[in-house]
């Protein structure tokens, strides 16, 4: 089974981690090295889980997988990738080599987190209740509402079909 080893990265990417113009991943030149060697390149904190993905699900059991990491640039700043592996196999099912994609989400996971930290804490449905005067929140509520006239039924021969007509 191939080792998972990364022989190859686009420009772009190439450019973001700063890589030399002749280093190997530029070229896809397959060096002997381990598949884990470009894990220093993951911010520590979720080097646990990118490892448990890639080396327990992807290079042991031959199957795809994803995970979410943030990857350090040029200038030492760590931005968030979505990295997605899938293998490609002979036509007999054997396993040839990995196909990945590194697709940055950054922007989004930042909007995410900034969403979880400015969401409003919502009361619970007895502080709701105890906000509102009891007398003048029901009227108030009765009083908008429409209403169904219903006329002409076979108990009613004034009926001319139910419509919506304004209560106040």
């Amino acid at each position: 089974m191939p080792s998972g080893t990364l022989t190859f990265v686009n420009e772009r990417y190439a450019d973001y981690l700063g890589l030399a113009k002749d280093d190997p991943l530029r070229l896809g030149v397959e060096v002997d090295v381990p598949w884990h060697t470009h894990i220093q390149l993951v911010l520590p904190d979720d080097r646990e889980a990118t490892l448990k993905v890639v080396g327990a699900t992807c290079n042991r059991t031959g199957t795809a997988g994803q995970a979410a990491f943030r990857i350090r640039n040029s200038e030492g700043e760590y931005r968030w990738f979505l990295s997605r592996l899938e293998p490609l196999r002979a036509s007999d099912g054997t396993l040839l080599y990995w196909i990945g994609i590194n697709l940055e989400i950054d922007d989004r996971k930042r909007a995410e987190e900034a969403l979880r930290r400015n969401r409003p804490a919502f009361p619970s449905e007895s502080e709701n209740v105890r906000h509102f005067p009891e007398a003048d929140f029901w009227p108030g509520i009765i009083s908008g509402l429409p209403v169904i006239q219903e006329s002409g039924t076979a108990d009613n021969p004034h009926n001319t079909g139910g419509h919506w007509q304004d209560a106040g």
